[in-house]
């Protein structure tokens, strides 16, 4: 029978991995770089938005 602290420990070792696993995924985009990124389609939005802010800042 698990008491409440057991729970406690399983809820905060999924939160750890979670974490890991978030921080692992920015990593491994930023080292495959911007190409890679935009293959994804990350980054969509503000590729769009580029060409209409260059008119404000011109």
């Amino acid at each position: 029978m698990s008491t409440h602290q057991d729970k406690g420990k399983r809820a905060f070792v999924i939160a750890a991995l979670l974490s890991f696993l978030g921080a692992l995924a920015h990593l491994l985009t930023i080292f495959a770089g911007a190409h890679r990124y935009r293959t994804t389609g990350a980054g969509e939005a503000m590729a769009v938005t580029v060409p209409v802010l260059r008119d404000y800042y011109l």
